[in-house]
């Protein structure tokens, strides 16, 4: 055992953790993206400042600072979320194809897949 590590699961029976240093460079880096390139990146999507967003286990919530002004607006804004699931998805399932099968990186690809057993139709 790593000390300062946090232990996140078993893969094939090796513990895949993480240290805690990990944790300051990942909020590091969205931190600096947040300021900095997002912000003008993104600058005046829709004109609707949005103040924050935040992602539940199925989903997510952002905070926006006034409604969309047009029902076309409101419907692109309402949409985002569940075409990046889809598009999410449709990329895990194409990285799936391509791995070769019984690796971990496959196996993870493909985790929520139906699995076909050997012989069934």
């Amino acid at each position: 055992m790593t000390q300062g590590s946090l232990k996140l699961g078993t893969l094939a029976g090796i513990d895949i953790r993480v240290h805690y240093t990990w944790f300051f460079a990942f909020i590091l880096i969205a931190w600096s993206l947040a300021l900095g390139y997002f912000l003008t990146a993104n600058a005046g999507a829709r004109g609707i400042r949005v103040d924050s967003i935040t992602l539940f286990i199925f989903g997510g919530v952002s905070n926006i600072t006034k409604e969309a002004s047009t029902a076309r607006d409101e419907f692109l804004i309402a949409v985002v979320g569940p075409v990046t699931s889809l598009v999410l998805a449709g990329l895990f399932w194409a990285i799936g194809q391509v791995l070769p099968a019984g690796t971990a990186l496959s196996a993870v690809a493909t985790y929520s897949q139906p699995t076909r057993h050997v012989g069934s139709a």
